[in-house]
């Protein structure tokens, strides 16, 4: 009976200490590397691989803020933001996925680790070396504003019960005195 007891006993711990594979949890932080034309991309999980990839591996710079989104697409998840002015590696060209307005090309962009963060609309970046030139045509092309010309207040009063009400201001607003 005892030997039994113990023999049970060695076989459940032995049970227990053998696990099974268990893979890890994947989330959104999961590297994960994918093949696209020849070309590995690594990237988080939350990323999208493209449908289609076609090479740059260049320096651009971005020309305004906008959201680094997580699908070449507009209706994509924001996961970070392009900061005006700043360099990123332009890692390749890819097209929009589903609707027509998003159809275009799209910039994929990387870390300084080469890892795919997400997909720019190209026109929000443009290489690094054609930064300064692009942002002064941009600057030319602003239409200038016009100040307003500032007309002397004049105030026109009349008499109500009394009491003197003047029109004071732009606006047309009557105040009681």
């Amino acid at each position: 009976m005892t030997m039994r007891v113990i023999l049970t006993a060695a076989l459940a711990v032995m049970l227990i200490g053998c696990k099974a594979n268990i893979k890890p949890e994947v989330n959104d932080d999961t590297i994960v590397t994918s093949q696209i034309n020849g070309v590995t991309l690594v990237h988080r999980h939350i990323i999208q691989a493209p449908n289609n990839f076609a090479p740059i591996n260049s320096q651009y710079k971005a020309l305004y803020a906008a959201g680094i989104i997580n699908r070449p697409e507009y209706g994509g998840k924001v996961v970070d933001q392009l900061k005006a002015g700043q360099a990123y590696t332009a890692l390749g060209e890819v097209q929009g996925n589903w609707s027509t307005q998003a159809r275009g090309a799209w910039i994929a962009i990387a870390n300084d680790e080469q890892q795919l963060i997400g997909y720019v609309p190209n026109n929000s970046m443009v290489k690094s070396e054609l930064y300064e030139k692009t942002v002064k045509e941009q600057s030319r092309r602003r239409p200038r504003v016009h100040k307003k010309a500032v007309k002397p207040t004049q105030q026109h009063c009349v008499n109500v019960n009394g009491n003197e009400a003047c029109q004071k201001g732009e606006n047309g607003t009557w105040m009681l005195d």
